[in-house]
């Protein structure tokens, strides 16, 4: 629900395009959704302006996100 709102003020509304794209990446993560929190956070580094400053917290996320995926691969290899 409030996912969706975000988006609906991103994208209809045009409305604070950064923020509600982080916000949404946040939630997608909460709701273990990582393919589409990335999604998200790459959508702010395709904003030209960086006026919210989320850029650095949005690559941090994806980093976290590869990292978090990395050692996951790691574990399961392990398991075999």
């Amino acid at each position: 629900m409030a996912r969706k709102a975000f988006l609906t003020s991103a994208i209809k509304r045009k409305f604070k395009l950064s923020p509600s794209y982080y916000y949404s990446g946040i939630i997608s993560e909460l709701l273990e959704e990582n393919k589409r929190a990335k999604k998200y956070y790459k959508k702010i580094l395709e904003i030209k302006s960086d006026d919210d400053e989320l850029k650095k917290p949005a690559l941090f996320q994806i980093a976290n996100l590869n990292y978090s995926r990395a050692l996951q691969t790691k574990n399961n290899q392990k398991q075999r």
